[in-house]
């Protein structure tokens, strides 16, 4: 019996648990970021409605309204990208969320298994220095 041999797979768990976590911050720091283009693109689109009813009660030439209207429709179809890009990374975090947990208890089974053994190792040498101990005993006691 030898201590726990597979250090390098235990590091190797601890390096890809490492990589899950900085990967989901990543992505949770891109989700943010959309978030923050959503709510912007959501502020704009209401001030875009806004300025448009001010300017059917003041009057408003053809031109202007048109102007206001494609601009109304692009800010909408730039906030439906947002909001379906948000959504895929949302399930894309959820994934590495899972991909996490997964490495984690990779990396914790492998821990209990390292202390197992080493517990195992340590029992196995002082039973072997016991009986050592004890040949000693009766080798003196024979003299």
């Amino acid at each position: 019996m030898k201590p726990f041999s597979m250090e390098s797979i235990l590091r190797y768990r601890v390096q890809l648990e490492k990589q899950a976590q900085q990967k989901l911050f990543a992505n949770l720091q891109q989700e943010a970021e959309i978030k923050q283009q959503v709510e912007g693109l959501e502020n704009e689109l209401s001030g875009l409605y806004a300025e448009l009813a001010h300017e059917q009660q003041q009057g408003i030439t053809v031109e202007s309204l048109l102007i206001i209207e494609n601009w109304i429709s692009n800010r909408q179809e730039s906030l439906k990208q947002a909001r379906i890009q948000l959504n895929n990374l949302s399930q894309k975090i959820l994934q590495i969320r899972e991909e996490l947990i997964k490495r984690s208890q990779d990396k914790k089974a492998l821990a209990k298994l390292k202390k197992k053994q080493n517990t195992a190792f340590r029992h196995h040498l002082e039973k072997k220095e016991i009986a050592m101990f004890d040949e000693i005993a009766v080798l003196r006691h024979n003299r």
